[in-house]
């Protein structure tokens, strides 16, 4: 039968009463009836409507109470989530702490804004996944989580720097979309383990001038705060007469960046012709309508598959990358046939390129391919090393005589410039023992064996530095073994530090150099105890790379925090991400991020 309407309500609001009291709240309340409770402490009534609400704005008035009953509830929570996780196994995958964890991480890793944990979609995402799950605010991730991951990085980057005896650096200086400069600062140290690491160790806005003192100034704050100045053989700039100066002003080995040198030589060759420089003009018009108009752009594709050409876009040319001019024309030329139609289809026919200009793009093609394949070799490998600088400049000298042979103007341009910018490079210490200490090359690619010579002789004088150790007399003893010892080592004693520098050289003249796609630096791993001196000089010399792209590199990851949705973003509160690529042997460097109260950035981070 049905119960009577005043018993259902009694039974309905039993029920919730009973639902009320499984709040801790309730341990200090007494009920007195369906709407009042009275205080454990004061004896006070409190009414309740439906809810504990009073109750806990009540019981916040009692300091110790209020404490225990917090206490309480932490514990009631933790009591909880072991119980769900306890009935759900997935669940146990995903304690709060772990998510957390991994959310701080997706935020770095991907250099998404913290400010996604607010956004909609993502907590709808999140929600769907599971609606339990209390997504962290970004107070929690700014100030607790993020400052966390980046201490326990740092920490692990301090570790590998202190155990180094040489490192290497690579600046560079930017400006942001926000219009603020930044100086970035990356280091790269061959440890023991002859495993080249890489790790950007600080990107600082920088204010006030450009100048050679006040770079020099930043270079050293950031060096003595991670304790490595002392350790720093030399750096690699662009050609920047201020960077330049910077750091022979803080008493390091200065090294012009390889791929800068690339872009002044391509540059300046084509401004020294005066028709190409025209033509280099009219191509970046052309492309550019096509990039404003999109009907121009509908016919290109319509043309294109007309005439079964690839259905590429137009490349534009960037002031600052001399390859893009080499895409540009070899792109506008792939394309000669459709972008010559659609030009006078859309009535832009003073825009069309003359058969002469065509050729001379042609021509210009066949020169500037070495150029481009060079900059492909040292920019897309992780860490070129300076030793390739040149074996590649000796392959350039040779492409553009050939070229030039065939009367390609721009090649004879290209080859006066490389004369100009390269005309000391096997008399530059630095480069010519790094290509002679890295086993790929050795003496293989110098064009003067004289300057082979002249590194050989200086090695063994660094080598005989190096050399020193001498053997210990030992104890007196009636043994045969050591009485045998004693004779070896009585027949050894003419050899000196110089003697044994000069068999090491012997030695390693001798070996054969191993496969282009070999790994010097392996090699040198495996016989370390053959050349004991000359492989100490091999991780010195080798640990010098080719450019400063690494530091540019990050550039364009700041490029996409500073977007426009974070446009506005300052340099104290800038979250500066970096992923570590996946080859090298340290995964701690994945991320990194920490917002300094001074405004600078702090990253160490494994390129």
């Amino acid at each position: 039968a049905p119960r009577p309407p005043l018993l259902h309500s009694l039974t309905a609001c039993g029920c919730m009463m009973a639902k009320w009291k499984m709040s801790a709240v309730w341990s200090f309340f007494t009920v007195t009836n369906q709407t009042t409770a009275t205080c454990n402490v004061r004896k006070k009534e409190i009414r309740y409507c439906g809810n504990t609400t009073n109750l806990h704005k009540h019981i916040k008035t009692h300091p110790n109470q209020n404490s225990e009953l917090q206490s309480k509830r932490k514990e009631e929570e933790r009591v909880k989530d072991r119980q769900h996780r306890d009935r759900d196994p997935l669940q146990r995958l995903f304690s709060m702490g772990n998510s957390i964890q991994s959310l701080a991480e997706m935020i770095v890793k991907d250099i998404q804004p913290v400010s996604v944990v607010e956004d909609e979609g993502f907590r709808n995402f999140v929600k769907t996944l599971d609606h339990r799950y209390k997504i962290p605010s970004r107070k929690t991730l700014m100030e607790e989580k993020i400052p966390a991951l980046y201490e326990e990085c740092r920490s692990k980057v301090r570790k590998v720097l202190d155990a180094a005896n040489i490192l290497v650096l690579t600046t560079d200086m930017w400006t942001s979309r926000a219009t603020e400069a930044y100086l970035t600062v990356s280091c790269h140290v061959i440890d023991e383990n002859w495993q080249m690491q890489a790790y950007v160790l600080q990107t600082s806005s920088f204010s006030g001038k450009h100048s050679a003192d006040n770079i020099c100034s930043e270079l050293k704050r950031i060096t003595d705060e991670w304790g490595i100045t002392a350790k720093v053989h030399a750096v690699i700039t662009d050609n920047g007469a201020n960077m330049v100066a910077a750091v022979h002003k803080a008493g390091w080995a200065h090294y012009p960046c390889f791929a800068h040198t690339l872009n002044l030589v391509v540059k300046d060759s084509i401004k020294a012709l005066p028709d190409l420089f025209d033509i280099q003009r009219k191509c970046s018009a052309i492309v550019a309508f096509f990039h404003h108009s999109t009907r121009a752009a509908e016919r290109l594709k319509e043309i294109q598959k007309q005439l079964k050409l690839p259905e590429h876009k137009l490349i534009q040319s960037v002031e600052t990358r001399w390859n893009s001019v080499f895409y540009m024309f070899e792109r506008l030329f792939e394309q000669k046939e459709a972008v010559t139609t659609v030009l006078c289809l859309c009535g832009k026919s003073s825009l069309c390129l003359s058969e002469e200009d065509w050729s001379m793009v042609s021509l210009s093609i066949d020169a500037l391919r070495p150029f481009e394949e060079v900059t492909k070799e040292i920019s897309t490998e992780k860490h070129a090393s300076v030793s390739k600088v040149i074996p590649l400049v000796t392959l350039l000298r040779r492409s553009t005589a050939t070229h030039e042979s065939q009367g390609i103007k721009l090649a004879a341009e290209l080859s006066s410039q490389c004369q100009h910018r390269f005309r000391a490079i096997e008399t530059f210490y630095g480069l010519a023992v790094s290509t002679f200490l890295d086993t790929r090359f050795k003496n293989l690619g110098f064009h003067d064996m004289a300057n082979v010579e002249a590194v050989k002789k200086r090695l063994i004088t660094e080598m005989q530095s190096v050399n020193q150790t001498s053997v210990s007399a030992p104890e007196p003893s009636t043994s045969s073994a050591t009485k045998f010892d004693s004779q070896v080592l009585a027949s050894q004693e003419h050899r000196t530090p110089g003697t044994d520098a000069f068999i090491e050289m012997r030695r390693y003249s001798e070996e054969k150099p191993i496969p282009r796609d070999g790994d010097p630096l392996l090699w040198w791993k495996t016989n370390e105890p053959t050349f004991p001196s000359l492989s100490k000089l091999a991780k010195k010399h080798l640990t010098v790379i080719a450019t400063s792209v690494p530091a540019e590199r990050i550039f364009s990851k700041a490029g996409q925090l500073v977007s426009e949705r974070r446009s506005s973003i300052k340099g104290k509160n800038f979250l500066h991400l970096l992923r570590h690529e996946s080859q090298d042997s340290l995964d701690f460097g994945l991320w990194n991020a920490l917002f300094s109260g001074d405004g600078r950035i702090h990253s160490p981070v494994a390129l």
